[in-house]
């Protein structure tokens, strides 16, 4: 499956479209990351964002807090409060996932002043995006090497 055939596979559900999207291996090595970033601010003003993890468990989280590198702190964030999830609740869409799972997503839906339902279509997809990363070897095509971003940085974000 290629990055197309990802964004044909959710063309007719209601997701939130990324304005840019980065895959890396995670800083320990041992599961890979996906930063899904859209045209929109969150509830407390950043550019609204998702990060998602696949470890032993799938980890995601969009609550932020400025980031602790000040070369960086006007253009990143870092995520906080992940929730996590095993790999089958993930792919039923949650339906089986504990209520403390259900009521965060549910909370991260209200962050990014979207529907729950919206917002769990929109984690599926980053979801794929990220097999995909894994699948087709764009991993590590996110700029970001050892936790230094080597590209352009980006504009700064909206406060």
């Amino acid at each position: 499956m290629t990055i197309a055939d990802v964004f044909a596979e959710y063309e007719d559900l209601d997701i939130i479209l990324p304005r840019a999207f980065y895959s890396s291996c995670s800083f320990n090595g041992k599961g890979t990351s996906l930063y899904y970033y859209i045209n929109s601010v969150d509830s407390h003003g950043y550019d609204a964002g998702l990060k998602l993890d696949f470890f032993d468990k799938v980890r995601f989280t969009n609550f932020k807090k400025p980031h602790p590198v000040e070369k960086y702190e006007p253009y990143f964030d870092k995520f906080t409060n992940p929730c996590s999830c095993s790999y089958s609740e993930f792919e039923q869409k949650f339906i089986l996932c504990s209520s403390t799972i259900a009521e965060t997503i549910d909370l991260m839906a209200q962050h990014w002043y979207i529907s729950t339902e919206k917002f769990i279509n929109t984690i599926l997809f980053a979801g794929d995006l990220l097999w995909d990363a894994e699948n087709d070897a764009w991993l590590g095509y996110s700029l970001w090497e050892g936790g230094d971003f080597k590209g352009t940085l980006p504009l700064p974000k909206r406060r």
